[in-house]
C-alpha cells in the first residue's frame, strides 16, 4: 500500500488534468462519474484491510500476505466494472457508465502505485497465483529496515493531511461542499497530530508493535473516515 491518502491524491489529480468536461449535458455527467469514479478507484484496494485486520491480530504473517491479493487483481477489477456498466446501460445512466470506468482507472492507478512506490508486491492476476502465477513484485531484493517501514506507517497520516488539502482548496475554489468545510479542518489537524505521534513511535516500537497500533488505528478510525470525506466531498471532486 502506497499510502492511501497519495492514492487519493493521485486519482484526484487524474480527474483535474485527464477529464475534460464536454458541452453536452450526458457527456458533462460521463465525466463527473468518470472523476469520482477515479478518485474512489484508487482509494478502494485497501477496504480488503477491514476484512484482514482481524486477522492480523490472530496470524499477522497470513494477512499481509493476503493483503493486495483479490482488491488489486486485474480480474477483479475487470468484473466489477463489467457489472457496473451493464447496470448503467439498464438504467440509461451516462454519470455510472463515466464512474465505471473511472473506478477501473482508479483501481489501476492504484495497482501501479503499489507496485512501484512499495516494498511488497501484488497480486495482480489473483486468483492465478494460486496456479503458479507470481506476483508483481519489483522490491523484492530490498528489506527495509523496520524504522524505515514504520516511518512510512506514519506517513499515511501526511498523506491523508495533504489529500484533506487539496480537496479543501478545490471547494474553496469551485464554491462547493463548502458546508463541509469544517468538518475537513478538523479531519486534518487530525492527520497532523497523529502524524507526530507515530512518527516519534517509529523510532522506538517494534515494526509488529507499531503495525498494530498504527493498522489499528488506519482500520478503525482513519480509512473510514477518508471514504466518508471523498463520499462527502464529490460535488468537489465533480467540479475539478
Amino acid at each position: 500500500m502506497a499510502q492511501a491518502g497519495f492514492h487519493g491524491l493521485a486519482g484526484a489529480y487524474m480527474a483535474k488534468y485527464w477529464v475534460k468536461t464536454p458541452d453536452a449535458p450526458a457527456g458533462q455527467e460521463r465525466s463527473r462519474g468518470l472523476k469520482f469514479g477515479l478518485v474512489l478507484g484508487a482509494l478502494i484496494p485497501d477496504v480488503d484491510f477491514f476484512l484482514l485486520g482481524p486477522l492480523f491480530l490472530v496470524n499477522s504473517s497470513l494477512a499481509l500476505k493476503m493483503h493486495r491479493t483479490f482488491t488489486h487483481s486485474f480480474f477483479t477489477t475487470v468484473l466489477v466494472v463489467t457489472v457496473i456498466w451493464l447496470v448503467a446501460r439498464s438504467r440509461a445512466s451516462d454519470y455510472l457508465k463515466g464512474f465505471a470506468l473511472g473506478l477501473g482507472g482508479g483501481i489501476l492507478s492504484h495497482m501501479l502505485l503499489d507496485i512501484l512506490v512499495w516494498f511488497g508486491g501484488i497480486q495482480a492476476f489473483w486468483p492465478l497465483g494460486q496456479f503458479g502465477v507470481a506476483d508483481i513484485h519489483l522490491w523484492r531484493w530490498l528489506k527495509a529496515p523496520h524504522v524505515v517501514t514504520n516511518l512510512l506507517g506514519a506517513a499515511d497520516y501526511l498523506a491523508f493531511g495533504l489529500y484533506y488539502l487539496f480537496l479543501a482548496a478545490a471547494a474553496k475554489r469551485t464554491g462547493t461542499s463548502l458546508g463541509f468545510l469544517g468538518r475537513l479542518k478538523l479531519f486534518t489537524r487530525l492527520q497532523w497530530a497523529f502524524l507526530v505521534v507515530y512518527g516519534a513511535l517509529a523510532f522506538f516500537l517494534s515494526g509488529f508493535v507499531f503495525d498494530i497500533a498504527h493498522y489499528a488505528a488506519f482500520i478503525l478510525v482513519f480509512f473510514p473516515i477518508c471514504l466518508y470525506v471523498t463520499v462527502k466531498m464529490r460535488e468537489t471532486i465533480h467540479a475539478l
